[in-house]
């Protein structure tokens, strides 16, 4: 009987790091040269700032050796209307060298939401960013941010307008 009585979980607090694990955005090198960025949880209709952190080692393949790495929007691809590039700098911390970015990126539609945005270096190498998100609806809860995703507004929802329309009077249709 005393088998029965102890059914707990017990979880041992010095392995698990919550807090390193889920407090920013995940930055990973992906497959074909891509970057992956996983966001989080996010709004719909929510437009955001992000801020990261990308240490050197992820953006490896693109830079020289002591030339710091430039980046800027590729003027021939189709520019992506939900996401885009407000700055990119290196910085040298005590520790190691990183790069600063700053994105726009607004939640267009619910679930998984998966967002590319091409970028070109000094030498013409293309550095893809790939963002993933979880995207909650209206009335579904609202996130707890990141650190370094800051709300920048929200966006009026063209079906709300739609639905404050009252259509023709009876008089008028006469």
């Amino acid at each position: 009987m005393s088998d029965v009585e102890d059914h707990h979980v017990h979880f041992n607090v010095m392995n698990d790091d919550f807090q390193s694990d889920h407090t920013h955005p995940t930055i990973q090198k992906g497959p074909h040269g891509r970057i992956n960025v996983h966001l989080g949880f996010l709004q719909i209709k929510h437009r955001y700032r992000i801020e990261l952190n990308i240490p050197v080692d992820i953006l490896e393949h693109y830079c020289h050796k002591n030339h710091k790495l430039i980046l800027k929007v590729e003027e021939n691809s189709v520019p992506n209307i939900h996401c885009k590039l407000l700055s990119f700098k290196g910085k040298e911390t005590d520790q190691s060298q990183i790069y600063e970015a700053e994105f726009e990126f607004f939640a267009h539609k619910e679930k998984l939401l998966k967002e590319e945005i091409k970028l070109i270096t000094s030498d013409e190498k293309t550095v893809k960013f790939l963002f993933h998100a979880r995207v909650l609806g209206r009335g579904k809860g609202t996130p707890m941010l990141k650190e370094g995703i800051h709300l920048l507004g929200i966006e009026d929802d063209e079906e709300s307008d739609a639905s404050d329309w009252q259509g023709f009077s009876r008089k008028e249709a006469n």
